[in-house]
């Protein structure tokens, strides 16, 4: 027996393939977030093993619209904690020194923060629940660097305190940006401008918006089909989007041949591809997909392969 059957065909991947990461997949890592650890440690296992990565323009965007955010809900919490400790103490912030008895206003005003997030109405959960952990990350923060300034020398009141933390928490942009750099490189990742990407038609939109209600998720999705058949290599959009992305994979697999997947699924789902033997043109030509209708006219459909 053939010891290949039934292994994946990594090195035709390679070969053939071409992985787009959801921007979710870069800011679970860049924002080091724990609940999808694991995926995405193996996902980037696969990546630097040579598979191609490249990183879509609206993904790329979305990632420093979202970076930027994150940095400035760390910012709000600072100051939402400084509030709540100015209705304990009042204006005595100005002038009480950093001391042990600072910890115990710190965890009452932590307590406030807490309490106004868990009453506060948000869209979701989801972004009820990230609130809170942003904040956690804080809280852990802001205790741990007034251990570091009650032990060296000179005197710094609280308020004084609060102005250090805002401005340790206003470089975490410029951190994120670091850290996503670092991220990217470690991919070996090319960032697509406009220019790479043909522009797709109302009809593929129409076909997207059936089902996936989020307008930035179907700009995202466009840009990926028209890339795939732009360059004709088979493509997956990999994402931990379990709503609109995941759920309708396999429609979006249907209508357009373009692989959505989970991270740790995504390579099973191109070796299928693979299977095919066949490129993305061929196959959609083969199954009655008009992938030539899915491409702006005036535009190139021959790309770098």
């Amino acid at each position: 027996m053939d010891p290949k059957v039934g292994s994946l065909r990594l090195p035709q991947i390679k070969s053939f393939c071409t992985v787009f990461p959801d921007s979710c997949i870069i800011l679970n890592q860049v924002l080091g977030e724990k609940e999808f650890e694991l995926k995405i440690e193996h996902f980037s296992k696969l990546i630097k093993d040579g598979l191609r990565c490249e990183i879509l323009p609206k993904i790329n965007k979305e990632i420093f619209k979202k970076l930027s955010y994150a940095a400035s809900q760390y910012s709000e919490i600072i100051r939402s904690c400084r509030d709540q400790c100015r209705k304990i103490v009042g204006d005595r912030l100005k002038v009480l020194p950093v001391s042990k008895q600072t910890v115990n206003l710190l965890e009452r005003a932590f307590e406030g923060v807490f309490f106004y997030i868990e009453r506060k109405h948000y869209p979701s959960h989801e972004i009820r629940r990230k609130k809170v952990l942003i904040a956690r990350v804080v809280e852990a923060s802001v205790v741990i660097q007034l251990w570091e300034t009650m032990n060296r020398s000179g005197r710094v009141t609280i308020d004084k305190f609060f102005d250090e933390q805002e401005d340790l928490f206003s470089k975490k942009y410029t951190e994120f940006c670091d850290e996503n750099d670092q991220f990217m490189q470690s991919l070996n990742a090319t960032l697509l401008e406009d220019k790479d990407v043909p522009k797709t038609t109302k009809k593929l939109r129409s076909h997207l918006e059936s089902r996936i209600h989020n307008s930035d998720d179907v700009d995202a999705l466009c840009e990926a089909i028209g890339r795939m058949y732009q360059t004709n290599r088979w493509c997956a959009f990999v994402s931990t989007d379990y709503g609109d992305m995941i759920k309708n994979r396999n429609t979006i697999d249907r209508l357009t041949l373009l692989v959505v997947a989970d991270p740790i699924y995504f390579v099973y789902h191109l070796d299928e591809k693979i299977d095919l033997a066949l490129k993305p043109r061929d196959g959609a030509t083969k199954t009655n997909i008009p992938y030539d209708t899915f491409i702006a006219r005036g535009q190139p459909q021959v790309g770098v392969v």
